[in-house]
């Protein structure tokens, strides 16, 4: 459980705070308040896994491998697991 900025208890699970976004807040179990991780956070991953994810599979087409995509994807979700569990969340206004 993540720590809901608005009331300051364990009100938040790891699930919906990966989920939350502008348009779809998580919502606080404790205080009912909506939240979500910072967009701006949101926004530099997206361009980053865009560009990433063309890198890798213009190396995987060059190099006629399959390991540039496979490191790709275990190097996604590692960074989809810190931002969940480093990534400030911010209440919706």
């Amino acid at each position: 459980m993540h720590i809901c900025p608005v009331c300051n208890q364990a009100g938040i699970s790891s699930w919906v705070k990966f989920r939350s976004s502008t348009f779809m807040p998580a919502i606080c179990e404790k205080c009912g308040a909506r939240v979500y991780i910072n967009s701006k956070i949101n926004g530099l991953f997206a361009v980053a896994t865009n560009i990433g994810l063309l890198f890798s599979a213009w190396i995987a087409f060059t190099q006629w491998s399959w390991l540039p995509l496979i490191i790709f994807v275990v190097v996604w979700i590692v960074l989809e697991l810190m931002i969940v569990k480093f990534a400030p969340l911010v209440p919706k206004k």
